[in-house]
């Protein structure tokens, strides 16, 4: 058998077919018309302050940067070439950046092997296979292919998951070559990704629990006896690694500590956004929303396969001990089963349940586990390497062919797991460009009461980017059901100061009599509103998807609200939400 190295096919292989995705993801971007929702105006509005802060030399003050709750680490990733104004630039290179960090992770885990025949059929398969990994193909809300929920283009959790498995598998390559370079670059990637989510650190303290059982597994593979030659072998190459690991690790901390970023009050304020997200999450569905996340971020042929390669080696590990045998790599997937056991109580109890907030240590592990997965199935016959090597390859070219389509089919995006939905809501930015002409000529911010939603959102993205650009204060504010630093709630009081209200079509989905949770509540509310009429106080602007209503009266208004009161059983927090208001005449 002749020497493992790396590829060079492959590597050729995988920049044809990431150009292939680069300029397919870059065809989808620039046909929007909707800039992206909610969280990535932050990254965007960073972005340009950033970069504003590098072109007048003032690194110092970078971390602090507005708004100082999001971190600068997607900077270089969603604006390599400086801010721009179009939001289309960010939206492709948000979302292809994490794309490019996570072919090197995988080539530098499973790029090199014994150049023998036959036995690359499965490295070269898989490496190109996982470049369609449906996490990081999630892009306009449209309602088409989004349920269940799992991202949209430019949030930044794919970025932190793809430099987490980038700091594995340099990690992992250093421990194995014993390159304490490498081991310094594995620090600063781990490090980095306290910058792009304070999550990171999350992942930094994984890196290193990683690092140290491959250093164990390599001083157990010649047996205890052999421990005094292992460690002269290797002991300038531990020591290094270990004091480089800390001082990294520790100026990263510090520095995030003293800057505003993770000041005491942007941490109060994330607890509370947290807090929130925990009281509306539906715990009696835990076990289904977790299987219904499965499809739409590793799909189901890789977690099948993964998943049962997995368990496989778990239970050699089991038998080995039972036979009195240990095996030190063995050690390796009981490891990633408590990483994945330690991280997923995290996730669910302390995160807030949102499948995005997973992704790192998914593709930490994944990146961990991959070149043994693949070594152990090389004792396969030829058609059985042929037959797992053949699926993931046609996902990735099926996924190029939706990505090149002007019109993406819905099914095949369903069957891989991706939304790859682009062009829609213009209706929602003509709206948007309206109010904020009629805020204009008024010369006053209008103000709007609203559901926290897709189409709202857009209305509210679209004045909040022409902020960001003009560099003036938002032209309508907007007051929401769930503002993330409050208990979420209808709130009458609010409501009555509104000019306009913002209503979702109806979903066909009744309340019960009695109120028990927030969703519960919206819809008896949503429902009330498309209800109303100018006997009520309102007069409807617009009536769509999403409809509009202008106060016109607010003591009718307050006097319908009573009515609606009275038809349920609310919950507490409803009840002290408006129970001032209402006993107001």
């Amino acid at each position: 058998m002749t020497p493992a190295r790396y590829s060079l096919p492959l590597a050729i292989a995988l920049l044809f077919a990431l150009a292939l995705i680069g300029f397919g993801i870059r065809k989808q971007a620039y046909r929007a018309v909707a800039p992206p929702i909610y969280d990535p105006l932050g990254y965007m509005q960073k972005g340009k302050e950033v970069w504003s802060l590098v072109a007048q030399g003032d690194f110092a003050r970078i971390l602090n940067a507005p708004p100082a709750l999001r971190p600068p680490g997607c900077v270089p990733f969603c604006y390599p070439f400086g801010y721009q104004a179009d939001f289309r630039s960010f939206l492709f290179w948000s979302t292809l950046s994490p794309i490019i960090l996570w072919t090197i992770s995988v080539f530098i885990a499973i790029g090199r092997w014994p150049q023998a025949p036959g036995e690359a059929i499965l490295p070269f398969s898989w490496s190109l296979g996982l470049l369609s990994l449906p996490m990081f193909y999630h892009f306009e809300l449209s309602g088409r292919n989004e349920v269940p929920f799992v991202g949209q283009w430019g949030l930044q959790d794919c970025l932190l998951a793809s430099t987490a498995a980038l700091a594995t598998s340099l990690m992992i390559l250093s421990a194995r070559k014993r390159r304490a370079f490498l081991s310094i670059v594995g620090w600063s990637s781990a490090a980095y990704c306290l910058f792009i989510k304070p999550a990171g650190f999350l992942v930094m303290c994984a890196v290193a629990a990683i690092w140290s059982l491959e250093m164990a597994i390599s001083a157990l593979q010649n047996g205890l006896r052999a421990f005094s030659v292992w460690w002269l072998e290797v002991r300038k190459y531990l020591v290094i690694t270990f004091l480089a690991g800390i001082a990294v690790y520790g100026f990263a901390i510090l520095l995030a500590l003293l800057s505003e970023y993770l000041s005491q009050d942007n941490v109060r304020s994330a607890k509370t956004a947290v807090e929130v997200l925990l009281s509306i999450s539906i715990w009696a569905d835990l076990f289904p929303t977790v299987t219904s996340y499965v499809r739409p971020v590793l799909g189901w042929w890789w977690f099948t396969v993964l998943g049962a390669s997995v368990m496989v080696l778990l239970a050699a590990g089991i038998w080995n001990l039972v036979n009195k045998r240990f095996t030190p790599t063995l050690l390796r997937p009981w490891g990633a089963l408590i990483l994945i056991l330690a991280s997923g109580y995290w996730w669910i109890f302390m995160a807030g349940f949102q499948a995005r907030y997973y992704y790192p240590f998914i593709l930490v592990c994944i990146i961990w586990l991959l070149p043994g997965v693949v070594q152990n199935l090389r004792i396969l016959s030829q058609g059985w390497r042929v037959f797992l090597a053949a699926p993931p390859l046609l996902t990735t070219c099926i996924l190029i062919g939706l990505l090149w389509s002007s019109s993406p089919t819905p099914i095949l995006e369903r069957y891989l797991g991706v939304n790859l939905a682009s062009g829609g809501f213009s209706e929602e930015v003509h709206l948007g460009r309206q109010l904020m002409h009629e805020s204009e000529t008024a010369n006053r911010s209008l103000q709007i009461y609203a559901t926290p939603s897709n189409r709202t959102g857009v209305v509210f993205s679209v004045d909040y980017l022409s902020s960001i650009s003009s560099g003036k204060p938002p032209l309508l504010k907007f007051g929401f059901t769930n503002d993330w630093t409050r208990p979420p709630g209808v709130r009458l009081e609010e409501i009555l100061r509104a000019d306009y209200l913002f209503v979702e079509a109806d979903d066909g989905l009744a309340s019960p009599a009695r109120i028990e949770t927030f969703e519960q509540e919206l819809r008896a509310y949503n429902a009330w509103l498309r209800s109303l009429n100018e006997q009520q106080g309102v007069s409807w602007v617009r009536r769509s998807s999403l409809g509009v209503l202008s106060i016109r009266n607010a003591q009718q208004l307050r006097d319908a609200f009573r009515e609606l009161v009275a038809r349920y059983e609310w919950r507490d927090v409803f009840v002290q939400n408006n129970a001032e208001v209402l006993r107001k005449n």
